[in-house]
């Protein structure tokens, strides 16, 4: 069947036209304002809160990467304790009767994290340590208390395969020529955590049937210039035959550097800590490498774990792995120069064991 048009018709159909497509407008902004009212009443939720108590005036690395990650998944209530214990302790009393779900505890002295577990648990409030860890015997006082940080044996364990895979990279790490990696470990100041650090260390060197020999082992206790004076009386004894220097901690792989920079060729130094002088001493050369917390993994899984407690999530859904129902340990990185512009772009934190 054929329509006949009058005169009148186009303009009629122009006009119906308009008609239709303002109706289709209408429709898409009542739409789009419907799916607004729905967006804003699912931001309005309110955000679990979550305490958070730093030790010191400012945030360090990990600190900060919190306070991002914490935007839009928790509100969270932060308290700086200035270097002060007791100052600290009265800042958790607030928190617990502000009716937090879950608070996050950066220590001032690790030696307070059994009071603090004490209060947490009356107040039936679950609790993250991050920093300086606590002793074990306060962390089993309760089952909902944690730590976030790195595993010091693993982070042993990295130094001593970096020392090995910068040795085996070519024939001028084997000075002597007779196929076995000669070296020395440098210990940092005495604590449970550099203990466990060297243990795993030597287990790896120890453990793996490659052909390695330690030649000195010792502890320098005065920080750089012990490191220095104990490097010193190792050159004059071991001469060129010293091929790989591992400095638990960065003021005694530098104390070494500065003491062997003056007899020839530097060995292989490595160091563990992600400090200013540390990584500048990557950059000009000095030492090769160091092992460092994972600053951003750390201040994830800390955040994650938290924000998990707070409501009403499964552990086992985390997605991280818990030992002994605990401990929350984050891999260690390896910095080099080949991703040493990586690590300088992010907050210097040293290792903090």
């Amino acid at each position: 069947m054929f329509l006949r048009h009058g005169p009148g018709a186009i303009p009629s159909l122009i006009a119906h036209g308009r008609d239709a497509l303002r109706k289709q407008i209408l429709l898409v902004i009542i739409a789009a304002l419907s799916l607004a009212a729905c967006g804003k009443g699912a931001s309005s939720k309110p955000l679990p809160r979550i305490g958070f108590l730093l030790p010191g005036k400012e945030a360090d690395g990990i600190a900060s990467a919190i306070l991002l990650l914490a935007q839009g998944r928790a509100e969270l209530l932060s308290m700086k304790a200035d270097g002060l214990r007791g100052k600290q302790s009265d800042q958790l009393d607030a928190l617990l009767k502000d009716k937090v779900r879950t608070i996050i505890i950066a220590c001032v002295d690790p030696e307070d994290a059994g009071a603090f577990i004490d209060k947490a648990k009356a107040a039936k409030v679950p609790v993250v340590f991050s920093g300086a860890r606590p002793a074990a015997a306060d962390m089993v006082k309760w089952d909902r208390a944690y730590y976030v940080g790195t595993d010091p044996a693993t982070m042993g364990k990295a130094q001593g395969e970096l020392a090995a895979s910068l040795w085996a990279r070519g024939p001028a790490s084997d000075r002597n020529r007779d196929g076995i990696m000669q070296y020395a470990v440098l210990r940092g100041h005495p604590s449970p955590g550099s203990t466990e650090m060297t243990q795993g260390l030597l287990a790896y060197l120890e453990g793996q049937g490659q052909a390695r020999q330690k030649l000195a082992d010792a502890t320098s206790g005065t920080g750089r210039e012990g490191a220095r004076q104990l490097a010193s009386a190792w050159a004059l004894r071991l001469g060129q035959g010293l091929e790989v220097v591992l400095g638990q901690g960065g003021d005694e792989a530098l104390g070494a550097a500065q003491a062997l920079a003056s007899r020839g060729p530097l060995p292989i130094i490595i160091a563990t800590g992600a400090d200013n002088p540390a990584l500048s001493a990557i950059a000009s050369g000095e030492i090769l490498g160091t092992i460092a917390e994972d600053i951003d993994g750390e201040a994830k899984a800390t955040m994650d774990l938290a924000a998990l407690l707070a409501g009403t999530g499964n552990l086992a859904r985390l997605g991280w792995t818990i030992s002994e129902n605990k401990y929350l340990w984050v891999a260690p990185v390896k910095i080099t120069k080949d991703n040493l512009a990586a690590a300088l772009g992010k907050p210097s934190d040293g290792t903090r064991r």
